[in-house]
């Protein structure tokens, strides 16, 4: 009835995502993870591991049960990855709320400094190296499981920032920026085939009609499953794919 996929960060991190299939109930991830540690003359360190149960975002709880807990592993309701923060049911919206409270403590500097007579550019320059910065950290791995609120949120203090000075006016909003972004970064892994994110594009189409040109040759994948389509690699596939 379960099926689990696991993942692992730099600390066994261990993620439960739980989904209906036709199988029976398969052996816990601890297992697979303490076997493979085991082989590699490793040791599966329980204290700084932790379970995280991936729910879908509509439907409740729906019939299936939550496996019983793993020994000596805490169970979570979020996880932080390389400092993105996502909920059991792959939201960012505590992201946002640390992420924004942080940009608003490294305001105060930016005060200090104005107050001080440091020039606009200067300050300008100091809002994107520190704090815009915090905003789009890792901004690929988590723009697509933000929410119409998450991204309002991030605007509003951008539009707060710019009333007192730290901002260009004339800079794009948050949208258009990681639009950018993204766009960007998916030409880069495109166009070479050593980078790491390379091997999880899909294969290229091939056909024989003459059609108008588009942004890229790879097919489309079709999976209605919304964890899927709020990756990276979806997004830019869909985006302008018309």
């Amino acid at each position: 009835m379960l099926q689990l996929i696991l993942q692992k960060l730099i600390y066994p991190v261990i993620i439960s995502y739980i989904q209906p299939t036709s199988c029976g109930l398969v052996k816990p991830p601890s297992d697979h993870i303490a076997r493979w540690a085991s082989d590699n003359h490793l040791q599966l360190n329980r204290k700084k591991s932790y379970e995280v149960i991936v729910r879908k975002h509509r439907g409740g709880q729906g019939s299936t049960a939550d496996p019983p807990p793993l020994p000596d592993i805490v169970r979570r309701d979020s996880i932080n990855m390389l400092g993105v923060t996502f909920s059991h049911r792959l939201s960012v919206q505590e992201h946002v709320t640390l992420t924004i409270q942080s940009c608003a403590r490294s305001l105060y500097t930016l005060r200090m400094l104005k107050a001080h007579g440091m020039p606009k550019e200067s300050i300008y320059k100091v809002f994107h190296s520190t704090t815009l910065a915090k905003i789009f950290y890792a901004l690929s791995s988590w723009r697509g499981y933000a929410t119409s609120e998450d991204v309002s949120r991030i605007e509003a203090f951008r539009r707060r920032s710019i009333r007192l000075g730290y901002c260009r006016p004339s800079d794009q909003d948050f949208t258009a920026q990681s639009t950018l972004l993204d766009t960007r970064l998916f030409k880069t892994i495109k166009s070479n085939p050593d980078h790491i994110l390379f091997k999880l594009l899909p294969p290229a189409k091939t056909h024989s009609h003459r059609l108008r040109p588009r942004v890229h040759n790879l097919t489309i994948p079709f999976n209605d499953t919304s964890f899927v389509k709020s990756n990276f690699i979806t997004c830019m596939l869909l985006h302008k794919a018309y």
